[in-house]
C-alpha cells in the first residue's frame, strides 16, 4: 500500500484426495519468494527527520526472501471447509542502523461455504464467510455472495466488515477460472 509494494512468486502444488461418500479434500503447498520494496518518490513525510525511515532508505530498499503457504479444503456438493496460512517461515526485516525488527506475522484464514444448487435456472447461489487472524490486529470477516450461471460465467458480492465492498465478475473456461474484481 501506498510507498511499499509486495511481490510473491512461488510454484504450488496440490493434491485432491476422495473420501467417504462425494467429500473430498485437497492439501495445497506453495513455496517461493517473497519481495518487499519501498518507492519513496513523491512521498511526503509528516515527520521528515524521522530516524527509522532515514534508517530505512541507508539500507537496501528491497528485501527477498523464501516464502512457505499452506492449506486445506474439505469440500463436497454441498459445502467446501477451508484453512490457509501465509507466511510460514516468519521471516524477519530489520534496519541496517537500527535494532528494530519487524516479524512477519502467520496469516490465517478459516472460511465455510455453503452451495446452493438451482437446476432449474441453470445456477448455483454461494453464500461464504471468511474470517483472518494475524496476530496483532483486529480479525477480519469477509461476507460473501457468489453467483455462477450455466458453469460458464459468475459474478459476486463480497463485504469485509467495517472496511470495503467488493464486485466480482468472471468466467470458466475449461479447466481455468478468469475474474475481476473491484
Amino acid at each position: 500500500l501506498g510507498a511499499f509494494a509486495r511481490l510473491n512468486v512461488g510454484l504450488s502444488y496440490a493434491a485432491h484426495l476422495k473420501l467417504k461418500g462425494k467429500m473430498n479434500l485437497a492439501l495445497g503447498l506453495q513455496a517461493g519468494l517473497l519481495n518487499y520494496s519501498f518507492d519513496k518518490e513523491g512521498l511526503i513525510l509528516a515527520f521528515p527527520d524521522d530516524q527509522t525511515y532515514t534508517d530505512f532508505l541507508t539500507q537496501n530498499t528491497s528485501s527477498t526472501f523464501m516464502n512457505l503457504n499452506a492449506g486445506f479444503l474439505l469440500y463436497s456438493e454441498k459445502f467446501e471447509f477451508q484453512y490457509a496460512a501465509q507466511q510460514l517461515l516468519r521471516n524477519q526485516i530489520w534496519f541496517v542502523n537500527n535494532s528494530d525488527v519487524i516479524d512477519l506475522q502467520i496469516h490465517h484464514y478459516l472460511g465455510f461455504a455453503y452451495i446452493m444448487n438451482m437446476e432449474a435456472q441453470k445456477m448455483k447461489l454461494k453464500p461464504s464467510v471468511m474470517l483472518r487472524y494475524v496476530s496483532g490486529i483486529p480479525l477480519s470477516v469477509d461476507v460473501n455472495l457468489l453467483a455462477e450461471f450455466d458453469q460458464k460465467f459468475w459474478a459476486g458480492r463480497s463485504y469485509r466488515v467495517k472496511n470495503s465492498a467488493i464486485v466480482l465478475l468472471g468466467m470458466n473456461y475449461k479447466q481455468f477460472r478468469f475474474g475481476y474484481a473491484y
